[in-house]
């Protein structure tokens, strides 16, 4: 039961093990916010990021070489937007956790996940992923509700999918847009990704939870 309960997790949340770089004068797209991407070099012995009214300014250290300052400001630029989107995503967190789940959370971390789109620790920490910020906003929620799922439950049990389905009653076809469009969020992250009309449809004919202002 074990060894099966790893095999679906995977199949469900395994995402394409590539993360998102970041080059000077890239404008970027983030859950309806925009950010402008701004390199310049210093003298000093290590590179900083700071991101101030949309733009991620990132000062890169003396006497990297190309390679080097190709990681330095996708890195720095990544964690930049991740310290200023994480308020939206705890929020957003918060508000489904009070309607749904009423759990005692954790931490909520926006993370550089290679193995899973999210995850839960048995203390109720909560990562997610920071490509999918780059996503249609279904398919960050849905995430997040799987993760919120297993707050109260430490499984893939049917008691498990029971409730997560009485929340998200569309559940698989975000997953199958997930694995089949997850590898996008790295190619493309312009915040451009939508759902198809028919998926579209349905969500607003079910009245799936959203949450407003964000």
């Amino acid at each position: 039961m074990f060894f099966r309960r790893i095999v679906i997790r995977r199949r469900i949340i395994h995402p394409d093990k590539t993360r998102i770089t970041f080059t000077h004068g890239q404008n970027v797209s983030v859950m309806g916010k925009q950010f402008t991407i701004v390199v310049q070099d210093s003298n000093s012995t290590s590179s900083t990021a700071r991101c101030k009214d949309g733009v991620v300014k990132v000062r890169l250290a003396a006497d990297l070489d190309g390679r080097s300052r190709n990681k330095h400001i996708s890195l720095l630029s990544r964690r930049a937007i991740s310290r200023a989107m994480l308020p939206l995503v705890e929020e957003k967190m918060k508000q489904f956790n009070e309607r749904h789940f009423n759990s005692e959370l954790g931490a909520v971390r926006l993370k550089d996940n290679l193995s899973n789109w999210g995850s839960c620790s048995s203390r109720n920490n909560i990562n997610i992923d920071f490509r999918l910020l780059f996503g249609p906003t279904e398919i960050l929620e849905a995430v997040m509700l799987h993760e919120l799922t297993h707050t109260k439950h430490r499984n893939h049990s049917k008691a498990y999918y029971a409730d997560l389905l009485a929340i998200m009653p569309d559940n698989k076809k975000r997953l199958r847009w997930l694995r089949d469009n997850g590898h996008r969020l790295t190619s493309e992250a312009s915040g451009t990704l939508r759902y198809t009309d028919e998926i579209k449809t349905e969500i607003e004919t079910k009245e799936m939870p959203s949450i407003e202002g964000m």
